[in-house]
């Protein structure tokens, strides 16, 4: 005699079918979501690697920040806050506009007074504007980075695209007079080591050829007799005409100012 499944029975039934559905889905996700480096490409220079990083200022930039719209004798200006600020003479402002918010900081190592590159400038986040009144207007913080204050200046921004590829890794020989070369020459805060992830400031750019997304090998100082030695892998963020801003990929030790760096060969495939 055959005996019909009662509720309890269909209960447990769909509990047991239900059970694997989202193992799969979690099985699909964890495939789509594969370890970088397994990755056949991924972000190596990111919206806030372009957002937040610092640089050589060559462009001149008198539009600047006035001051907090609500001013209470606040000192430092925070995301979503509104501002006042001065266009430069001449420059034809538009609501909705997009700024850079830049702070110029000390000068380029090594530049002599009146010569060579301009201050290093720390970008730190961006403006949009809201509305004009006269030769000032007012505008909104929508992303901060960093400190902001009276007195930063504004530059155009430029939207960028996510720069997409794989660490190629510091598997390199050092070529001497071969191959362009420079020197690892500024690291943020006054720090005296870097690793992956951090900014850091080389004395070659667009003049020696140089283009962002492009990865190059830093090699350490020698010392002595024994040869410079691949140390790490970096990646260009943003381009001067005789400097460079790259983000530190991979490393197999502490990286410091003085440290060579070296275009790569092209690889054959």
């Amino acid at each position: 005699m055959t005996r019909k499944a009662g509720p309890c029975a269909l209960i447990v039934l769909l509990a047991v079918l239900s059970a694997g559905l989202p193992v799969r889905a979690e099985r699909g996700r964890s495939q789509i979501e594969k370890p970088k480096i397994f990755q056949d490409s991924y972000p190596i220079v990111s919206d806030s690697d372009f957002l937040c990083s610092f640089f050589v200022l060559e462009a001149a930039a008198s539009a600047r920040i006035e001051g907090a719209e609500a001013s209470d004798g606040m000192t430092l200006i925070g995301e979503g806050e509104l501002v006042w600020a001065r266009g430069a003479d001449g420059e034809d402002v538009r609501p909705g506009q997009v700024f850079a918010v830049i702070e110029p900081s000390e000068p380029t190592p090594g530049a002599k007074p009146g010569q060579g590159p301009g201050p290093i400038a720390f970008r730190r986040g961006r403006l949009r504007v809201v509305r004009l009144d006269g030769p000032i207007f007012l505008g909104r913080i929508e992303k901060a980075c960093g400190t902001i204050r009276a007195g930063c200046l504004l530059l155009p921004y430029e939207e960028k695209a996510p720069i997409l590829g794989r660490d190629l890794g510091y598997n390199a020989v050092f070529k001497g007079g071969e191959t362009v070369t420079g020197r690892l020459s500024y690291f943020r805060d006054g720090l005296v080591q870097a690793g992956p992830g951090d900014w850091i400031l080389i004395d070659i750019g667009g003049g020696q050829g140089l283009q962002a997304g492009q990865q190059l090998t830093v090699f350490s100082k020698p010392e002595g007799d024994r040869p410079p030695r691949a140390a790490a892998n970096v990646v260009i963020v943003d381009v001067g005409l005789d400097t460079a801003t790259v983000k530190v990929l991979s490393a197999r030790e502490a990286l410091h100012v003085g440290d060579l760096v070296q275009v790569k060969e092209p690889r054959g495939d």
